[in-house]
């Protein structure tokens, strides 16, 4: 009777409880009425006190199965209470407490599902935060640096564009000062060719004066001639031609020495006339030196010209250059202001995120979570320090009983190839490829843990499909490097249904 009761009242609703506990009171009550009337009858004192005996079964039937789920009901009640969400009421029938009770488990579920959700993306921000903050610091260092950078690179353009605007006025000073040699040596190059036209002058005078000698020489040497022929004709004469003989003799000697002194003067008109020839050759040297020397000062004057022109433009470029760099070096001040909230900001999001944990780590839940995730792996990490042989940690990983796994979650380990070295709980598993697994970017998986793994142990998230019912759900795991090898274990970002 006790197996007929309770598993009766479980599948009727409330209402049918009460309409049939009401009739079977009712009828037994009206038997036990009319035996009392007809006591002496002995069949309606027996059919009384069974009524009486099936009322009292089915009130304490009813009693019992309410007793009993209500019971589950409230344990499972107090172990949400108590923040564990793993274990549901078990509350068989059909009636309202087992409808309750299947609400109850969807609740516990969906409470489950969103404090692992919580959990999970609390750990992801905890490590966006992270990055942000190491990467804000990094920053905030490489800024201070360019800031000092552009600081002293601002003081060397002002100190170099003083330079360039000396150097400017220096070059207009250089052109300055060449325009007025250079109008000095073209007056010299003047003076040169009038000096030449002089000295060709004297050149053609002496030239002239030697024709003159030559025709006095020829005049002494036929006065010579003139005063021998007199001086014989005087002889002839004799006592008569005696003192035109002493005027013939003094005319011979006076042409005599007029025939000297002219080839004295020829003699001295020539060495001149080679002197001058000479100095005719240097001043016309000279001159042609003048004129290249008075090309070379006009185009020195002209580059002068242009250098200065040229330092005046850089003068205006560098000082433009040197307002800008004067304008970037305020915006990175500022870009290293903004820097240090930002650092801040990281700081307050990876508090954020821990107390976001912290607000969801009483609950114990059905599936994974990201920080079980993590105290996972660094079991591995303690295991694998404590063994020397790869292969032997490998198979401790993948033994079932070294419980390298709970629940939804199990350790993994992967070469470079996207091979499994071990899987935690599932020998199976090992050798097989992510590559190979369905509803999954194999390839990119391996890659993103490879990558993270690499830098700093964290999370990479993945779609991935459910091997128990086949949906495409987002999954995340924690991964890290040891040695040439990578370990990790993954949770299911939301419910894993």
């Amino acid at each position: 009777m006790t197996n007929i009761g309770i598993p009766l009242f479980r599948k009727l609703r409330l209402g049918s409880k009460s309409l049939f506990l009401g009739i079977t009171t009712y009828a037994s009550s009206v038997l036990c009425a009319h035996a009392l009337l007809n006591n002496s009858h002995v069949i309606y004192l027996s059919l009384a006190a069974l009524s009486v005996l099936g009322t009292l079964y089915l009130w304490w039937a009813f009693h019992a199965s309410m007793k009993t789920d209500l019971h589950q009901l409230q344990a499972a009640l107090e172990q949400v209470h108590a923040g564990d969400l793993r274990t549901p009421p078990t509350v068989n029938g059909q009636d309202e407490l087992a409808a309750l009770a299947l609400e109850l488990k969807s609740v516990m579920l969906t409470l489950s599902s969103v404090s692992a959700e919580i959990r999970s993306n609390a750990a992801l921000v905890s490590q966006v935060g992270g990055q942000l903050n190491n990467q804000s610091k990094e920053l905030s260092t490489r800024t201070e640096q360019q800031a000092a950078s552009l600081e002293e690179t601002s003081a060397c353009l002002e100190e170099i564009s003083s330079v360039v605007q000396l150097n400017a006025e220096n070059s207009n000073n250089a052109s300055t000062v060449s325009m007025t040699i250079l109008d000095q040596a073209q007056r010299g190059v003047s003076s040169m060719e009038q000096a030449v036209k002089s000295v060709e002058q004297i050149k053609t005078h002496s030239t002239q004066m030697q024709s003159i000698m030559e025709a006095i020489d020829r005049l002494a040497s036929q006065t010579t001639i003139l005063a021998l022929n007199a001086s014989i004709e005087a002889a002839r004469a004799g006592e008569q031609g005696r003192g035109f003989a002493v005027v013939a003799a003094e005319v011979r000697s006076l042409a005599q020495r007029s025939g000297e002194s002219a080839h004295m003067v020829r003699k001295l008109m020539s060495e001149s006339s080679a002197g001058v020839d000479e100095s005719l050759g240097l001043i016309q040297r000279t001159s042609d030196l003048l004129h290249d020397m008075a090309d070379g000062i006009q185009k020195m004057a002209v580059n002068s010209s242009e250098i200065s022109k040229s330092s005046h433009e850089q003068s205006t470029g560098l000082n433009e250059v040197t307002i800008a760099v004067q304008q970037l070096d305020q915006i990175t001040q500022k870009n290293a202001q903004m820097v240090e909230e930002s650092v801040i900001d990281a700081s307050k999001l990876g508090n954020h995120a821990e107390h976001l944990m912290n607000s969801v780590s009483q609950f114990k839940l059905q599936q994974g979570t990201a920080d079980e995730a993590i105290e996972l792996v660094k079991k591995a990490r303690l295991a694998y320090s404590g063994i020397h042989s790869k292969s032997a940690f490998f198979n401790q990983l993948t033994e079932p009983r070294n419980s390298f796994y709970d629940k939804d979650m199990y350790v993994f380990a992967l070469d470079d190839d996207g091979h499994y070295l071990a899987f935690g709980g599932q020998p199976a598993k090992v050798n097989t490829r992510v590559q190979d697994i369905p509803g999954i970017a194999g390839q990119q998986l391996v890659d993103d843990i490879i990558k993270q793994a690499s830098a700093r142990p964290g999370w990479v998230e993945y779609d991935i499909s459910n091997p128990l019912t086949g949906k495409v759900q987002t999954k995340m795991s924690f991964v890290q490097q040891l040695d040439d090898f990578y370990i990790g274990c993954g949770v299911y970002k939301s419910l894993a249904h």
